[in-house]
């Protein structure tokens, strides 16, 4: 992974120019130090979960509950494991985007210091 440092909105774009006809991936997040861990092996997630609790019992939980309030039922454990990571439900995916800009607003969502990272994979 390459990291570059940039200052302002137009060197970023001016870096992330030359990825636009790509096949890159982006991932952008708060805290350079933290690791490319999704948030079901994350410390701070695991410590809230009672050790009895099982992954595939989670999420036979939550989709149960939340079949309840969905116009669209979704069709396989893709769907599901998908439709609770985008309603914070701690799954083993990791967001990635094609688009540079999602992964900076992730990025700088709640930015507090210049210490963001964005992630660049091929």
């Amino acid at each position: 992974m390459e990291i570059k440092k940039d200052n302002s909105f137009l060197e970023f774009h001016n870096i992330i120019q030359k990825f636009s006809d790509s096949n890159f991936l982006f991932r952008g997040q708060s805290n350079s130090a933290w690791e490319l861990i999704p948030k079901i092996g994350r410390p701070e997630y695991t410590k809230t979960v009672p050790k009895y609790l099982k992954e595939k019992d989670i999420i036979k939980s939550w989709s149960r509950y939340a079949n309840h309030n969905l116009s669209n039922i979704p069709v396989d454990l893709w769907d599901w494991l998908s439709l609770g990571q985008h309603h914070g439900l701690g799954t083993r995916l990791l967001d990635w985007t094609k688009n540079p800009l999602v992964a900076l607003y992730f990025a700088t969502e709640n930015c507090s210091s210049n210490n963001v990272l964005l992630c660049l994979y091929s």
